[in-house]
């Protein structure tokens, strides 16, 4: 399905339908939302020098792990009580202590006791005897792709960039929300640069169910540039198919926990244009200069009240290959984006 919208500069465009409940979650497409030349001043205005390392929420990932911390968490990743951590628990424990969501046996076999390609489990003596710290800075040097997040970024305030209010405006007239709402509400423009051979981001949400007082309720996304091979965008909570339905599309997390450990690895990816199993029907949008992508992450109501959370928002930035990506963000929020108090908005 596919709508046209006059722009304010008197362009047509449209918005074409990609996915909607029935195959997980409403997610629409706008080629050249934004121009050449304004791809090229947001790239322009934030160069890579200002840019710094993109992190994940947690802080508490990839602090020191001394003995008797990981005597503990051996006990706690030691699910089926066999005394050794297999290689799901190992990828497990890689995951919540470092955001580190891949990794090869060769590179664990010289810093792990007695650890082989056979010998694949790893008894509570062993791990507390391995320099975890140092496993995880050889692989933050050696291997970055190998983290949830290999990225870096900015943020450009819309008051300092005159010709983002254009971009804003255009904004409202693709989602159907007012001018005012949108440049009430959006956060400052993330800008991200994935680099070459790897940059990436792992399947994630734009805002958290248990944080409804502030909620980036709309997520825009835009390609700044063209990207011949990787670097997709896929949004792993679609089914083109519509195998599920809208039912399985308003599951919570009882469902969607287990979906997102799956797509952590790149290995979710897709290989040779084509997407794996479990996700070979998911929604896969190749970078594209000026396309804009937008998509609720949750239900939300006239007064800027949150509703439903869509766990089927999650989506994910697929590994780069020979050129680097350029991306950004305007997140919407139910709340006024100033120094001024928050207020109920008209939606």
């Amino acid at each position: 399905h596919a709508v046209s919208v006059r722009l304010k500069d008197g362009r047509d465009v449209e918005i074409v339908t990609r996915s909607d409940f029935s195959t997980g979650l409403p997610v629409f497409e706008v080629q050249d939302l934004l121009t050449e030349e304004e791809c090229a001043a947001i790239r322009s205005a934030a160069p890579s020098s200002m840019m710094e390392e993109s992190l994940t929420d947690n802080d508490d990932k990839g602090q020191p792990i001394s003995p008797r911390k990981a005597a503990k968490m051996f006990k706690d990743l030691d699910e089926n009580r066999d005394k050794a951590l297999d290689a799901e628990e190992i990828a497990q424990f890689f995951r919540e202590a470092f955001d580190l969501v891949d990794f090869t046996w060769d590179f664990l076999t010289p810093r792990v006791p007695n650890l082989t390609k056979t010998n694949t489990k790893v008894r509570k003596q062993e791990f507390i005897a391995t320099n975890w710290n140092q496993l995880f800075a050889d692989a933050k040097k050696l291997h970055p792709e190998w983290f949830a997040r290999h990225s870096r970024q900015t943020w450009m305030m819309y008051s300092e960039h005159s010709f983002l209010q254009s971009v804003l405006d255009n904004v409202a007239a693709v989602t159907g929300l007012s001018e005012t709402l949108v440049r009430e509400t959006a956060e400052s423009m993330q800008v991200l640069v994935y680099p070459p051979n790897g940059g990436h981001y792992s399947c994630h949400h734009d805002t958290a169910p248990d944080y409804p007082d502030d909620a980036r309720f709309m997520t825009v996304f835009f390609f700044l540039n063209d990207v011949t091979e990787g670097g997709e965008t896929v949004l792993f909570g679609t089914d083109l198919n519509g195998t599920y339905g809208k039912e399985r599309a308003l599951q919570g997390e009882e469902v969607w926990g287990e979906i997102e450990s799956r797509c952590q690895s790149v290995a979710s990816c897709p290989r040779n244009g084509t997407m794996p199993p479990p996700f070979s029907t998911a929604l896969a949008v190749k970078p594209r200069r000026g396309t804009a992508l937008f998509w609720y992450n949750m239900a939300i109501d006239s007064k800027g009240q949150p509703g439903r959370f869509y766990w089927s928002s999650i989506h994910g930035g697929c590994p780069t290959r020979s050129e680097e990506k350029w991306a950004a963000n305007i997140w919407l929020h139910n709340t006024r984006q100033s120094e001024e108090d928050s207020v109920e908005q008209e939606l």
